[in-house]
């Protein structure tokens, strides 16, 4: 399956997946963003961004989960549904290990070696692999549930672009984006995002992460599982 050219705006990253054949065409919307490199990741301040992607990040910036006034961002039900829903696609990590397009990160060294793991994942480019992505998914000692989701962000011919006012905390020496989103009814998801220079990372929390010492599990707990990721 031929990969196309596509860029997403989240609230924290523009990603984008370049054709592995061929030059991408930049769409004009996203002029700004030229001059992307393949397997570079990229910062850019959130002046430079197209006007429909500055807007998406400005309001992402009101929405900063560190600090005195911190504010939480929103998130449909549905889509924490569907990250509890990880039964209906979950394999056994092994299976999946040995048809990846890369090396899994070792997490000997981590404090997740010691939580009880669910199984795994697999995410694109084909439905029977090689995957160039795949989560790994646990459950803490208190139940709650935690996913590593790893991304060749290379293999697939892609670049990463960070928006440089929207990076709150830092994993190593590697920018990263902390947020915390609350979906109507109540439920909570943390993510905690960063990239290094062959795989773009993303750590998922279905519940409330906070910031202060008062919860064992909070940004101090959560920065150092990431740290520790080889």
């Amino acid at each position: 399956m031929k990969k196309n050219t596509y860029y997403i705006a989240f609230l924290l990253v523009v990603q984008a997946i370049f054709n592995s054949t061929q030059a991408a065409e930049i769409p004009e919307e996203v002029a700004p963003i030229q001059g992307m490199e393949t397997g570079v990741v990229k910062k850019i301040s959130i002046e430079k961004l197209p006007p429909a992607v500055k807007k998406i990040a400005q309001d992402d910036l009101e929405k900063n989960s560190i600090g005195k006034n911190r504010q939480l961002g929103n998130i449909p039900d549905d889509a924490i549904f569907y990250k509890k829903n990880y039964h209906a696609n979950i394999k056994d990590v092994k299976d999946i290990l040995k048809n990846l397009t890369f090396k899994e990160a070792n997490l000997s060294s981590t404090e997740l070696s010691t939580y009880a793991i669910e199984g795994a994942y697999p995410e694109g480019p084909t439905k029977n692999g090689p995957w160039s992505s795949f989560t790994r998914v646990f459950k803490r000692p208190d139940g709650i549930l935690f996913m590593l989701h790893e991304w060749d962000y290379i293999g697939d011919g892609g670049a990463i672009v960070f928006i440089d006012e929207l990076m709150n905390t830092q994993v190593l020496d590697m920018p990263a984006r902390f947020s915390v989103k609350q979906s109507p009814s109540g439920q909570m998801l943390s993510e905690l995002i960063w990239a290094t220079n062959k795989k773009y990372l993303t750590i998922t929390v279905i519940g409330d992460v906070p910031t202060d010492d008062a919860n064992k599990y909070n940004l101090s707990w959560l920065l150092r599982i990431a740290s520790a990721i080889r």
